[in-house]
């Protein structure tokens, strides 16, 4: 045909998808892209758990679960929980992103090379049948963010109307 370099109906290059090459970031993408649009941050609560111990292994890893705050999700019960330490970090990225309407490929990046995705049950005390849940391990600290229902607490909302935090005894 005149013109026509390549006669071939077959394309020589395809892409597809979100542009992240590796399937964990899509994954971490996907969730936290669920977690910017579904978590409520105006109400949380500090808890405290493993009695100061907080050692747990989660998918043949051990994991650090101590001192953390806790903010509902809009879907089913299910709570995003994080290390105190970690709170202000997690808490600004997440109204970052939300502000933006997206998370940013640099910060999936950064998630990455720093937390590893594992799926998991926990069992707490209250309901004692095993639940899923999402824990995200960071790979030098051992610190854990937990995507469940656990931990079984309620928040309510201050007597003056405000949103604050809240603690758990």
């Amino acid at each position: 045909a005149a013109g026509v370099q390549d006669p071939s109906f077959v394309p020589g290059h395809v892409e597809a998808g979100s542009g992240t090459t590796e399937p964990q970031h899509y994954e971490l993408r996907t969730l936290f892209q669920w977690l910017v649009d579904n978590v409520d941050l105006t109400r949380q609560v500090i808890f405290e758990c493993g009695h100061g111990e907080g050692q747990v292994v989660v998918g043949g890893r051990r994991v650090l679960l101590q001192r953390m705050a806790t903010w509902q999700l809009a879907d089913g019960g299910l709570k995003l929980s994080v290390p105190l330490e970690l709170q202000a970090e997690i808490s600004g990225l997440l109204s970052t992103s939300r502000q933006r309407g997206r998370l940013e490929e640099a910060q999936v990046q950064r998630l990455a090379k720093a937390w590893e995705l594992v799926g998991a049950e926990v069992v707490s005390a209250t309901v004692g049948t095993p639940e899923p849940a999402i824990f995200l391990v960071h790979r030098e600290s051992a610190q854990a963010v937990v995507v469940a229902q656990w931990p079984s607490i309620e928040f309510a909302r201050c007597p003056t109307g405000g949103a604050g935090p809240l603690s758990a005894a």
